[in-house]
């Protein structure tokens, strides 16, 4: 596969997941609001937010405005850590769904999120320099000053923390009374399967992947991931 084709498979994958997670959230709104359910209320909204930011990240690694790209995909892990709390302690979502600004400042911080979904620290540290605060670290992400870094390869960050929260989506209505009634409402996932598993088979950073501290650096993982990426020949409905 080239790297024109992987681009495209990339974006693809993004978009699919970015317009599923915002249907379902609006389908899980109306839901929220016809049974009165604060618990799938806080879902649809956190669905919403993910599928918004999403979709505005997909368009702007298309239009290779990178910076701006990865400002939102840093907002996507925040809400990808959200979810991950609703998952692992349910009584967090009427919380977070009735706390004040203060109080979602002090007890929905990202660094206690993280720590409950079990993320990495250096992970959020990353995104944050490159589209968190303004830093001149994040100036390769910026016209005229990528050199022999490529920034497109960040598209499958965002392609990752997309797909990642359409699973932890499913887990959470799981747990939801009357969850078969709101992932029946659901609105159909399309291509978005087969597109996601050919991504995993052609995408040699689809497995999981770590950003390194600096461009430099992954430029290197870019090299060997191309290396070991030589082939396969087979498709992922083929396996």
């Amino acid at each position: 596969m080239t790297e024109g084709e992987l681009r495209h498979l990339r974006s693809e994958v993004s978009h699919l997941a970015a317009d599923w997670l915002a249907g379902a959230g609006d389908s899980l709104w109306v839901s929220a609001w016809a049974t009165n359910d604060r618990d799938t209320e806080a879902v649809a909204l956190v669905t919403q937010m993910v599928g918004q930011l999403g979709q505005a990240a997909a368009d702007s690694f298309d239009r290779e405005r990178w910076y701006a790209a990865n400002a939102l995909v840093r907002q996507i892990v925040e809400a990808h850590y959200l979810m991950a709390v609703f998952r692992d302690d349910p009584p967090q979502r009427q919380r977070w769904l009735a706390a004040s600004t203060n109080r979602i400042e002090k007890s929905f911080r990202p660094s206690q999120m993280r720590q409950a979904g079990g993320f990495r620290p250096s992970e959020y540290k990353q995104h944050c320099e490159w589209g968190g605060h303004p830093n001149p670290s994040a100036r390769w992400l910026l016209p005229n000053h990528s050199g022999r870094v490529d920034p497109s390869t960040l598209a499958t960050d965002l392609a990752l923390h997309l797909t990642e929260t359409v699973d932890l989506l499913a887990d959470v209505l799981k747990m939801i009374p009357n969850a078969e009634i709101l992932i029946a409402h659901l609105p159909p996932q399309g291509r978005l399967p087969t597109v996601y598993r050919a991504w995993r088979v052609h995408d040699p950073f689809s497995k999981r992947m770590q950003l390194p501290p600096k461009p430099a650096d992954l430029t290197r993982i870019q090299s060997r991931a191309s290396d070991a990426a030589i082939g396969p020949t087979t498709t992922a409905d083929e396996g």
